[in-house]
């Protein structure tokens, strides 16, 4: 085992920039003399627009490389069904996004509640938006409810309440599941 000394002339190992990064070409290398031509490439985030990102050690230096880097965009998200994107740093690598769900009819959000641009694109978490729903309605003792699906109430959904001949209804006749999943009043009574 022997240590090679460097030379005169010899440059210091590229260092990386924000931008770009050194090439796998050179990745390995412990030394580079005078002379030497060795490969940058764009940054994990970057896209190349020019260059070939060469540069060579001279005379101690390496001369600068024509490599143009941009950071990615990711432009706007995918829409999804009744998902709302909120965007107020951009939409660049790193960026990171709100979603959330249209008022009322769907509203619970599934997933993450944002999303980031990474170098392969928007990462989306797997968010998705799902229809509120309410409990199924209560029974009335001596009345009926307009409720016959076995599915349960949806945001927005009406459910009317009738009472048996010689009872009179006490509350609300009608009662309406509402955004958080609550019907806006308990079923009435029949007495």
């Amino acid at each position: 085992f022997f240590c090679i000394s460097p030379q005169i002339g010899d440059c210091e190992r590229p260092q990386a920039t924000e931008t770009f990064v050194l090439g796998t070409d050179a990745l390995l290398l412990n030394q580079f003399p005078e002379g030497i031509q060795v490969s940058l490439q764009c940054a994990n985030g970057y896209d190349r627009i020019s260059g070939s990102g060469s540069t060579v050690c001279s005379n101690g230096q390496w001369s600068k490389p024509d490599l143009f880097c941009k950071k990615k965009d990711c432009g706007q998200p995918k829409a999804k069904p009744n998902m709302k994107f909120h965007i107020s740093k951009g939409t660049q690598f790193r960026a990171i996004i709100g979603v959330s769900c249209d008022e009322g009819l769907i509203t619970t959000l599934r997933g993450s509640s944002y999303q980031q641009c990474l170098a392969t694109g928007w990462i989306l978490a797997n968010s998705r938006c799902q229809i509120v729903t309410c409990d199924r309605p209560g029974h009335v003792t001596n009345g009926n409810s307009s409720w016959t699906s076995e599915e349960l109430p949806k945001y927005g959904e009406t459910v009317q309440y009738t009472c048996n001949e010689g009872f009179t209804l006490v509350g609300k006749e009608n009662i309406t599941c509402t955004k958080n999943g609550k019907f806006n009043s308990q079923p009435p009574k029949c007495q």
